[in-house]
């Protein structure tokens, strides 16, 4: 609901006049009165669609216009718009016939103070019923976050009334030997508690329902469907479900029963699988592809690149939390459609990568055909909307061993390009155009000019500042790079950088924005002691071995203070570098540099990364910037990651920030960095007014 206490009014009158007769008695109410008089009714689909009204006034004596029409458009309208009837006098219409319209009320015409105090009575009842629906909406969120958050939470997490189970997640499932809640339900927890820890914990469960209010904690034993022991502390709180009061249970495993090999474990599996989609992630997914390629003799092969079409619409629509939510559910559509033998995985956002061996290429068609048959029939069910996923499939068909897997990517691509060109639910086959290039020559073309670029000068810095919504007295800024081609034009970085990464030129490039950037940042300390870069490093250089000895050599040379230097990287490139990403980090602390995760915030459980890299700073995806200032779903989520990003010290930054709504919404979340172009786009000079 908008925050204005201005009363939007549409008046359907044709005479002008008597409209204006109208406005100005709700004029002199004293009241903010933002009226709208339609004289054509032609006029008014569009003008409900473009304006947010609290009441209709709509004299019934309009030739052009019946109650029962006007209240079919209303109807079809989101928007909680009440009708008020005007009549001449009670041989026209009577109250009791106005309300059976469907009407709030009826005035008559000559009875202006009644009209004025219809009006405002009916403006205070909508903006109640408004007000109940979004409160209502926002509960359904929250419901919806807390089930997304307690399901994701890698501690067992129970509701207990009278201690007997009436919710468990789906680790506490899985710890007790249970595949739904069903089987745990109305089960009493004393059922599971060791018989040494039975009377402790009885006291305990006592002690709540005198004290229902209090956060309780002890440790203690649970003996699992296995006969294993789980051994951990176990910490109630007040709760509700449904109305109805009961106790949350979190049990935390005590830290020596993850073992070495767990951890190993857990390393292993954050950095294979993409943490929304449950496949595996695109490097990892892109190695297998490789292996498999050297059996071509044998098997041939097919890559379908899948996605989800019109996934900008749904986003604005849904939110980020009911995205990933999208993304989850088609991943899990491709994964339950496939052969055993297939291998599938997320290449970025809404798009998927599937291979699969096939003995008749019909066959690959009819495979891809299912699933979007498959897709169509979906429907992704979200705390506040259902919606019909569609997608779109390119296909390439590899039938040539010495292919490399950037020119299979390069061609399926192509293919699926093709296929969403021609709308949804389209399948295309790669078909080679004459002349066309290989994504090899495309590569090494680039690598060429990059090298030419970097010997001409033609790679350049900029700089946009990162505010500090506390002012600390430093000047933070983020080092970008561009380059130009012969007459000063930027090349787009979405040209070039990807064949520089796939080529591995990018770590190239990495050292000359961080000696670039050393070299600027020892000349402004001179003056500005206070400023500190953030440096963007690609997945590539967290590979380099030799990076970090480098960095210090630089360091020392240019006498640079290293708590200016904070290393950036995506949260992509750190999962797929994973033990790479948490060597670097740790080095970096023994110098005093510090490291941040960059489009934090993807998967359904981002803290796990966190867990496991020692990062100052979060980065949070562009996304949660988007239309945030009338998102609430998004404000919510962000609301809720920001304090838990806060509660482990880490500092959190939002990109993006386009517009004042935005900030202001950021001022209240208490997020510690804001950056956009609404403070200014990345320039070559660092000339923003801090203090300001």
């Amino acid at each position: 609901m908008q925050t204005t206490d201005s009363i939007r009014i549409l008046t359907i009158e044709t005479s002008a006049n008597v409209a204006e007769v109208y406005n100005s008695a709700l004029l002199s109410s004293g009241h903010a009165i933002r009226t709208t008089t339609l004289s054509d009714v032609e006029e008014m689909s569009k003008l409900l669609k473009e304006n947010q009204f609290d009441l209709i006034l709509f004299n019934i004596n309009n030739p052009y216009l019946s109650i029962k029409q006007l209240q079919s458009e209303v109807d079809g309208h989101p928007s909680h718009i009440g009708i008020i009837l005007i009549a001449a006098g009670r041989e026209e219409m009577t109250p009791e016939m106005a309300i059976l319209h469907g009407a709030r009320d009826l005035v008559y015409a000559n009875n202006i103070d009644h009209l004025v105090a219809v009006v405002l009575r009916e403006y205070q009842h909508s903006r109640l019923v408004r007000s109940n629906v979004e409160f209502n909406h926002k509960m359904d969120e929250l419901n919806n976050r807390c089930n997304v958050l307690m399901d994701s939470s890698r501690d067992p997490i129970a509701y207990i009334h009278e201690g007997m189970h009436i919710y468990a997640n789906k680790t506490y499932l899985e710890k007790f030997g249970f595949t739904e809640f069903s089987e745990l339900e109305g089960e009493s927890i004393m059922d599971f508690t060791a018989k040494e820890e039975q009377e402790n914990f009885k006291k305990l469960l006592r002690e709540i329902s005198q004290n229902p209010e209090d956060v309780k904690k002890m440790q203690s034993k649970f003996i699992l469907k296995d006969g294993e022991v789980l051994d951990g502390e176990v910490e109630f709180s007040p709760a509700s479900i449904d109305g109805e009061t009961c106790t949350q249970m979190i049990i935390r495993e005590a830290v020596s029963a993850l073992n070495n090999e767990e951890l190993e474990a857990q390393l292993e599996q954050v950095s294979q699988l993409d943490p929304v989609s449950g496949l595996l992630n695109r490097v990892v997914f892109l190695g297998q592809v490789t292996e498999q390629i050297l059996c071509i003799e044998n098997e041939q092969f097919a890559l379908l690149q899948i996605g989800i079409h019109g996934f900008d619409k749904i986003e604005e629509k849904l939110g980020l939390v009911s995205c990933d939510q999208v993304i989850g559910e088609m991943g899990k559509l491709i994964k339950d459609n496939l052969p055993a033998s297939s291998i599938a995985g997320r290449r970025d956002s809404h798009i998927y990568l599937v291979m699969i061996p096939f003995k008749e290429e019909k066959s690959i068609n009819i495979l891809a055909q299912s699933i979007i048959n498959k897709t169509e029939k979906h429907i992704v069910q979200t705390s506040a909307h259902s919606i019909n996923i569609e997608c779109s499939i390119g296909i390439s068909i590899i039938d040539d061993k010495n292919l490399e897997i950037d020119e299979i990517i390069a061609r399926t691509s192509k293919a699926y390009q093709a296929a969403i060109e021609k709308g949804p639910s389209t399948i295309e086959i790669y078909k080679p155009s004459e002349g066309e290039m290989s994504q090899k020559q495309i590569d090494n073309n680039w690598v060429r000019e990059i090298k030419t670029a970097l010997t001409k000068n033609q790679f350049q810095l900029l700089f946009q500042p990162m505010i500090k919504l506390n002012n600390d007295g430093n000047e933070h800024y983020e080092v970008f790079m561009q380059m130009v081609d012969d007459k000063g034009e930027r090349i787009p970085t979405g040209n070039y950088l990807p064949s520089a990464e796939r080529t591995g030129i990018s770590k190239l490039i990495d050292r000359w924005v961080i000696t670039s950037a050393f070299k600027t940042l020892s000349t402004r300390a001179k003056t500005k002691p206070n400023t500190i870069f953030f440096i963007k490093l690609t997945g590539g250089s967290l590979a380099d071995r030799e990076l970090f000895r480098w960095i210090s050599t630089k360091i020392k040379e240019l006498k640079i203070s290293p708590n200016s230097v904070v290393f950036e990287v995506k949260e992509e490139a750190v999962i797929t570098h994973l033990k790479q990403a948490q060597a670097f980090a740790d080095l970096l602390k023994t110098i005093k540099c510090q490291f941040a995760i960059d489009d934090f915030g993807k998967g359904p459980d981002p803290f796990k990364l966190v867990d496991l890299i020692p990062a100052n700073y979060l980065k949070f995806a562009s996304g949660f910037a988007k239309d945030l200032a009338n998102n609430q779903e998004n404000q919510a989520t962000l609301r809720e990651i920001n304090e838990k990003a806060k509660g482990l010290n880490k500092q959190t930054v939002i990109k993006h920030v386009e517009d004042a709504a935005t900030l202001s919404v950021l001022w209240s979340i208490g997020t510690d960095f804001t950056q956009g172009n609404f403070f200014q786009t990345p320039s070559e000079k660092m000339e923003y007014d801090f203090s300001a």
